[in-house]
């Protein structure tokens, strides 16, 4: 569970605005904007719970993720209810975010910098519609959550099993050759290839002393 921190909004602004919005009530509410996206908070909503239902269930897009099964609309919005949005409303940052276009308020797809195995460690994984590949949509939003967000959240002061984020881990298949870049473009590096889901994974990490950013 993350650390409780004082009801203010605070932005932190650079390449990417980051905003955390804590309401009196103790519910946290984050959005970051990039040149391209705008990412927010899941929300316990139909329209989100529609937008990753479509995600979610599209064999194309499942087929390198986790397991590689599809998820139906009663799962996945039992996943937004249960844990993601219940994180938020805990003001917890370490959560699930979703992702939309600028220009269109198109969803482009999800983005999770979750809880890892060890404290002060998370876990990033990730998924784009089909008609945002290729554009480099997905390396804009997971850079942007893992050399700006995550950093903010420590200088926040949230913490992870009581330790201040330090670690950030993530795994993509060895066939998944565009997830891989993602990864390694962001700054991750690969500690390893081991079986996980069934197949080959590439492991990755990246120490938060290793992210040059000052917020």
């Amino acid at each position: 569970m993350a650390s409780l921190v004082s009801p203010v909004l605070h932005a932190y602004t650079g390449k990417t605005d980051v905003y955390f919005d804590v309401a009196e009530d103790g519910g946290l509410s984050v959005t970051i904007d990039t040149e391209r996206l705008h990412i927010r908070s899941v929300e316990s909503t139909p329209h989100d719970h529609t937008s990753y239902a479509a995600l979610f269930g599209d064999r194309d897009v499942m087929r390198t993720f986790a397991d590689g099964t599809t998820r139906t609309k009663e799962q996945i919005k039992t996943s937004i209810d249960t844990r993601w949005a219940k994180r938020w409303k805990e003001n917890d940052p370490y959560s699930a975010l979703a992702v939309f276009k600028n220009d269109t308020d198109e969803f482009a797809g999800h983005v999770v910098l979750g809880h890892g195995d060890n404290p002060g460690e998370s876990e990033i994984a990730y998924l784009f519609m089909k008609n945002c590949w290729k554009q480099g949509f997905g390396t804009e939003a997971v850079t942007s959550v893992v050399r700006e967000y995550a950093p903010a959240t420590v200088a926040k002061g949230y913490t992870l099993g009581g330790e201040p984020l330090t670690k950030i881990v993530a795994t993509a298949r060895t066939d998944n050759t565009g997830s891989c870049k993602i990864l390694e473009k962001v700054g991750m590096r690969q500690t390893g290839i081991e079986e996980k889901f069934g197949s080959e994974r590439c492991f990755y990490a990246i120490e938060l002393k290793d992210i040059q950013k000052k917020v």
